[in-house]
């Protein structure tokens, strides 16, 4: 089995980037390069599991042939469908992908940061180094911000505090997730009905340190 090409992988990553540093206007050669991405990672673990030495050889054969009458079988009487398929525009991984791409088209390049906070380009990257600003995963680079972590005229209240709490291992759609959406647990006075997500929380100037303590559950 030949071993795996990061050079193949870095190639498509580096398109991803490519996209990701220019003013992206077309979704639809986003998507697609965020998929040829995922289609190279899939074939670059499958050729280092294949690879492996540590594991034994029959498992590495084993791995990706037909399953057998017996497995087939066993699935269809644990209640699985077999002929089950989804449509491309309920896809759940492709629906991931598109909003990886409106998070980047919609996200703040480095110049444009630095003209909202009224900084230079070097003291962006040094806050971006230090983790007080979100930048997208390191895999894209650091050339964009997500658009929800600023307001018109600045950064979100309290976000200095909360920015270093986020992992960066995190995916991108997970993180805005967090921040767009209501949270149970951020309620207004003791109106537990009443709830507010981290964006508006922090919009409204109440106590950061609440949102970072979500955090930590992400």
């Amino acid at each position: 089995m030949e071993s795996p090409d990061p050079q193949a992988l870095a190639k498509y990553i580096a398109d991803v980037q490519r996209l990701v540093r220019t003013d992206v206007s077309d979704r639809d050669s986003l998507v697609d390069a965020l998929i040829a991405q995922r289609h190279e990672e899939e074939k670059f673990e499958y050729q280092r599991f294949m690879a492996d030495d540590s594991i034994p050889l029959e498992e590495r054969e084993r791995f990706g042939t037909p399953l057998s009458d017996e497995e087939i079988a066993c699935l269809k009487e644990s209640g699985v469908d077999l002929n089950n398929s989804i449509k491309p525009e309920k896809d759940p991984l492709l629906a991931g992908y598109c909003q990886v791409a409106d998070i980047l088209i919609g996200a703040l390049t480095v110049a444009q940061v630095a003209e909202r906070l009224g900084h230079s380009v070097l003291q962006v990257h040094e806050l971006a180094a230090n983790h007080r600003l979100y930048g997208v995963n390191k895999k894209y680079g650091l050339e964009r911000f997500p658009a929800f972590q600023f307001t018109d005229d600045g950064l979100l209240s309290g976000f200095w505090d909360v920015a270093p709490h986020i992992s960066r291992e995190l995916p991108m759609a997970s993180v805005e997730s967090f921040f767009m959406r209501a949270n149970p647990d951020l309620f207004i006075s003791e109106d537990t009905d009443q709830t507010l997500s981290p964006i508006e929380w922090l919009a409204s100037r109440r106590d950061p340190t609440t949102v970072t303590s979500l955090l930590k559950h992400l």
